[in-house]
Parts: C-alpha cells; sequence; structure tokens
C-alpha cells in the first residue's frame, strides 16, 4: 500500500489597501428644483444627500465664487438660507464644492432673485393627494409596486398674478425622484407612469 503525503503550502495573508474613489458630482442643483428667491421673502433650499457620491466616512460642503452677500450656507445641514433684497434680482451662479480625504468635486449653481413671482397656492395640494389614491400622513405619497397610476391636479392649484404658469416640478427630498414619472407636454398638471 502507498502511502500518499501530504504537503502544506504556506498561504500569507497580506494587507491590501483600501483604495477611495474622490467625490462625483452626480445629481447637479439645478436639476433637482430651480432655485428662486424673493425679494424681501425669507429663502431656504437643502440639497440632496445624493448630489456628490463619495465613498468616505465624512465629507464637507463649501461654496465659492460670486457669492451674494445675503445668501448663506450651511455646509453641515447642505442648506441655503437668506433674505434677498431688491438690488439682489437678478441671476447669479456661484461653486459649490464637496471635499473629502480623496479630493474635490465641484459643480456651478445658478440661483434666481425675483421682485414678485406671482404664484399663490390655491386648492390644497394634499387633499388632492389623498384623492389620487393616499397619502403615508408624513407627506409622501402611497402607490403600489408595478401598478400604473394617473393624477391630474386641479386648475386652480397654483394662481399666478403676474403670467400664465407655463410649468410644473415634482421634486424629491433626498433622492432622485423615479424616472418612470413623466408630465404631459400638453396638460403639465397631468403626471403618468411610464
Amino acid at each position: 500500500m502507498t502511502r500518499k503525503r501530504r504537503t502544506t503550502v504556506p498561504f500569507l495573508l497580506g494587507t491590501v489597501p483600501l483604495v477611495h474613489a474622490v467625490p462625483q458630482l452626480a445629481f447637479p442643483l439645478n436639476a433637482q428644483v430651480p432655485p428662486l428667491g424673493v425679494v424681501e421673502q425669507p429663502f431656504s433650499f437643502t440639497f440632496s444627500p445624493s448630489t456628490f457620491s463619495y465613498d468616505t466616512p465624512s465629507i464637507s460642503y463649501s461654496i465659492s465664487n460670486n457669492t451674494p452677500s445675503w445668501l448663506k450656507f450651511d455646509g453641515g445641514s447642505r442648506t441655503f438660507t437668506g433674505t434677498p433684497q431688491f438690488s439682489d434680482v437678478g441671476n447669479f451662479t456661484f461653486t459649490l464644492s464637496a471635499n473629502d480625504a480623496t479630493g474635490t468635486a465641484s459643480g456651478d449653481l445658478t440661483f434666481l432673485v425675483v421682485a414678485d413671482d406671482g404664484v399663490t397656492v390655491g386648492k390644497d395640494v394634499e387633499t388632492q393627494l389623498v384623492g389620487f389614491g393616499g397619502v403615508d400622513g408624513a407627506g409622501g405619497i402611497v402607490l403600489s409596486n408595478e401598478r400604473p397610476f394617473s393624477w391630474q391636479f386641479s386648475q386652480d392649484t397654483f394662481n399666478a398674478t403676474n403670467s400664465q404658469i407655463i410649468t410644473y416640478y415634482a421634486v424629491s427630498t433626498g433622492i432622485y425622484g423615479p424616472n418612470c414619472i413623466f408630465i404631459d407636454v400638453q396638460d403639465t398638471r397631468r403626471y403618468r407612469v411610464g
């Protein structure tokens, strides 16, 4: 009988350094909602945490280049605040940067300040949403998976005193809105799943 011999091969375990990627601009601010300030009215805009993609434990934000004096920025909460005056009417562009230990990513942001937007809320939106199929009690819309839906807001949801309303925006807090929702170009009050 032949005996088989066992051979032990030494295996070395080593450490491989983890490489982190530099932050990347993933969801530009002007794609999130048109930032619009109205003269002598408090302005507040918090951008999405998914604006920049990064894989380090912490990231910081800063603004630079032509930042108007009325606009304050809190990088910890990702929030712009302030109250523009008549001398601030117009548009201005500045730079938002995300910084971490691996590097920096930047993107330009354009804000618009108007003397009067002329838009007021008419018929309550939340009441209309309940009629469309329900809300979760915290301002969220409840939809069923893989089931089509269609909403049409009342013509008097918003009222305009200075001009005709030509478009509506649907925004989501924190993340991109679903890319399967479309606004009907013939009737911008109608939303449907595609």
